[in-house]
């Protein structure tokens, strides 16, 4: 691993996203193009405001997502996210 690592797995019709930042932080951008056809609901869970000094600071949120949708996440320094999409 480099700067960092973004990786997605499926399961049946769901799916999970993950990733993590080296030493540095990083902005990623995830295009949700790849979701076959339908209506996804996403647990996201990502690095707080804080997170680059308080490795407990996470933020939860639920959201829809469609295919072709864009959604940017900010990795502080040896930070990461998890979504998982669940077709609805």
């Amino acid at each position: 691993m480099a700067d960092h690592i973004v990786t997605a797995r499926r399961h049946g019709d769901n799916w999970y996203i993950a990733g993590m930042a080296a030493e540095k932080g990083y902005d990623v951008g995830i295009d949700f193009s790849f979701l076959p056809a339908g209506s996804y609901k996403a647990t996201v869970c990502r690095d707080g405001i804080d997170a680059g000094r308080n490795a407990m600071d996470y933020i939860m949120e639920k959201k829809d997502i469609l295919p072709g949708s864009k959604q940017k996440i900010h990795l502080a320094p040896g930070g990461g996210f998890v979504i998982r999409l669940l077709k609805e």
